[in-house]
């Protein structure tokens, strides 16, 4: 009898550390859980995020390392973007030809990307200089857009640049079967005398005038800003044309449509200086 229950005991005793040695390794493993917990939190408010189930990875149990990337990039071209000085504009900038800066000398890729982050060597840069008027005119702030859109000194400099992005959207639409003038003189409604850059048409149903606009990007409906101002100059002259080229409808194009879709011939001069400027 004390035998038999003497082996109940032992076997009892063995049972019981069973267990507890099963409760202390069930302990270690959520203290470990709630050491990663607080290293991941810790780790995510380090980089200025908040926990969010977006951000985790269901099937492996952690936080997913592209989803974290992603939210890091949005947050600092947000913060980019509303910089005072270097971020105007940044959310119409293209980046692509950053990577391979494929036709720019590396001196106009360094140059490009100095002013695609705004830290050009102009003097309304903070810290730069106390007289912050431009050098060469002194008649405006030293800005880059002074710079590369008003200045007298670089006005010829623009001009051709001008003439480049109309001859080059010109050839293109006559590659593909547009018949082209470029600088016409024309008449408005009011009797004042205007000039657009080029008109298209390949038939008398639809013409086009095109009037490229090389602007600095300040905001984000600056496009659609710029084309209601080429829609104010030059739809009053679309009497003049459509009598002088016998055409029964005439758009006015310029940097961007209100809606882009209703144009593939914007698309296509787009697309095309983009990719060969």
């Amino acid at each position: 009898m004390k035998k038999g229950q003497r082996k109940r005991e032992k076997k009892g005793r063995k049972k019981n550390e069973r267990k507890k040695k099963e409760e202390n390794i069930e302990r270690k493993k959520k203290e470990r859980g709630r050491k990663e917990e607080r290293k991941r939190e810790n780790c995510l408010s380090r980089l200025y995020l908040l926990p969010d189930d977006a951000l985790f990875n269901l099937k492996e149990g952690f936080h997913d390392v592209q989803k974290v990337r992603s939210r890091l990039r949005d947050l600092e071209f947000k913060t980019w973007c509303e910089l005072p000085n270097k971020g105007k504009g940044v959310e119409l900038f293209a980046n692509r030809w950053i990577t391979h800066h494929k036709g720019l000398t590396c001196s106009e890729w360094r140059d490009a990307l100095k002013m695609a982050g705004n830290v050009a060597a102009v003097r309304a840069i903070p810290g730069r200089t106390m007289d912050n008027n431009c050098r060469h005119c002194g008649s405006e702030i030293e800005t880059l857009p002074h710079v590369l859109g008003s200045c007298p000194h670089g006005e010829a400099l623009r001009n051709t640049r001008h003439y480049k992005v109309r001859s080059a959207i010109a050839q293109a639409l006559r590659n593909t079967r547009f018949t082209v003038f470029e600088e016409v003189h024309g008449l408005s409604t009011t009797g004042s005398t205007r000039r657009i850059d080029m008109i298209a048409f390949q038939d008398h149903r639809r013409g086009f005038t095109i009037n490229p606009t090389v602007r600095f990007e300040i905001y984000k409906s600056q496009p659609q800003d710029v084309h209601k101002e080429k829609q104010f100059i030059y739809e009053p002259t679309i009497t003049y044309y459509q009598e002088k080229y016998k055409l029964q409808q005439i758009d006015v194009i310029s940097s961007e449509q209100e809606d882009p879709s209703q144009s593939s011939l914007f698309i296509f001069g787009s697309l095309f200086i983009c990719h060969h400027l």
